[in-house]
């Protein structure tokens, strides 16, 4: 079951909370099933503190089918991974 339904080419866009995180320490992809890359995702903050906007502007390429994606950390060389959030793509019927 997927935490997340989108419409392929539609913007994603996912909002996070992470206690203690700065911008600079989190970085974070969407990887098909297989584990390849399909996009790499833009971190902006909020606006409220620890809390960040994950985005992808151009979905138009991602396979229908279910992806996934999580957060990374960096923090003194440790390196700490959210939970995995699966992503349910679906197809476009306005385009």
């Amino acid at each position: 079951m997927a935490d997340l339904t989108i419409k392929r080419g539609d913007t994603f866009i996912y909002t996070a909370t992470w206690d203690g995180a700065t911008l600079s320490e989190l970085r974070s992809q969407v990887r098909n099933s297989l584990g390849q890359l399909t996009s790499e995702v833009t971190i902006n903050n909020a606006g409220t503190p620890y809390t960040f906007v994950l985005s992808v502007v151009d979905t138009s390429k991602w396979p229908i089918g279910v992806l996934q994606t999580d957060i990374q950390r960096t923090v003194g060389g440790l390196i700490i991974s959210s939970e995995t959030i699966t992503i349910n793509v679906l197809r476009d019927v306005t385009q």
